[in-house]
This record gives C-alpha cells, sequence and structure tokens, in this order.
C-alpha cells in the first residue's frame, strides 16, 4: 500500500517543504532516475517510451492533484488503449502486455515497450485487464523533494512541443 491516503495530503506535504521545486532536477528525475524511470514508458517531447501516455502536453491538460494521483494510483483512471491484456499460453506460459493489433496473430506491446508477437493458436485463454501496466506504489522510491521536482517538471508549461522528425 502507497504511503499517501490522497493526492491532496501529499500535495499538502509538498507545499509545506523548504525551498522552492526545481523542474531541471524534475526532468533529470524523469529521464535518468533508475528506481523511477518514467523516460522507460513515457514521453516527454520525442524522447522516451510508448507504453504509457505521452506526458508532453499534460501541464496543460489536468490539474496539479490529478497529475498525482494518476502517480499514486496509476489503476485509478486507465484510458482504454492502455488497458492491459493478460495471456496464458499453451506452453503453460504467461504474458501481461497491451494488444496493439490482431489479425491471424496478434502484436502486443509489453513493459519494456517492446513489440512481442504472438500466433492465435500460441494463446490458451486471455483476459483483457482495466488496470495500467504502471506498477502501483513508484512513488514512494522518491524523496519528498524528488517527487516535488517531478510534479514541477511535468507541470510547467514549456514552448511549444519538438516535433519528432516522422511528424513534420
Amino acid at each position: 500500500r502507497h504511503r499517501w491516503e490522497s493526492a491532496t495530503q501529499l500535495l499538502q506535504t509538498l507545499e509545506r517543504l523548504p525551498g522552492s521545486a526545481n523542474a531541471e532536477s524534475g526532468r533529470r528525475i524523469f529521464f535518468h532516475s533508475g528506481a523511477v524511470s518514467c523516460c522507460q514508458c513515457h514521453r516527454y517531447d520525442v524522447r522516451g517510451g510508448v507504453v504509457g501516455p505521452e506526458l508532453t502536453l499534460l501541464a496543460r491538460q489536468g490539474n496539479l492533484e490529478q497529475i498525482l494521483l494518476s502517480i499514486i494510483e496509476p489503476n485509478r483512471d486507465v484510458a482504454p488503449q492502455y488497458y492491459a491484456t493478460f495471456l496464458e499460453l499453451e506452453d503453460g506460459g504467461t504474458f501481461t502486455g497491451i494488444l496493439l493489433r490482431s489479425a491471424g496473430y496478434e502484436i502486443y506491446r509489453n513493459n519494456l515497450g517492446d513489440e512481442v508477437t504472438f500466433q492465435k493458436t500460441q494463446i490458451a485463454a486471455r483476459k483483457q485487464l482495466t488496470s495500467s501496466l504502471m506498477p502501483q506504489g513508484l512513488i514512494d522510491s522518491l524523496t519528498l523533494e524528488e517527487v516535488r521536482d517531478l510534479l514541477e517538471f511535468l507541470t510547467t508549461d514549456r514552448a511549444e512541443p519538438q516535433l519528432s522528425e516522422g511528424s513534420r
């Protein structure tokens, strides 16, 4: 179970911290922190993974409490395109990922962002989950100052996001 009963409680605690939030420190946490590895699953501008939602425009889309709630309780409001599917395989193995395409075979994205293909004959059973691939409790590995800095990075509205080469 996470340390925080609510996003409101955590926000109140963060507001009482001495000093001020540092967006550059938050950027380093997002892109380089081994414990959290936000960028392994999430993109910001043109960097990062493609497992979870793109976060570049997050500052324009949600309030601080809603953003923090999504981090504290990643399974609370999962968009359907990010629902995971649990597979039981004919060989006795299991797999959990996000279904990308289905034809005579099924292509899934795993929690590392890799595409994994299964022939339909390899799948014994499947169950669509309404949960996220984001593990509960990731925030607990950060100090309060790191949480504050990460939120500052995610919620600071910068100039227009960069466009990747493929989107021009």
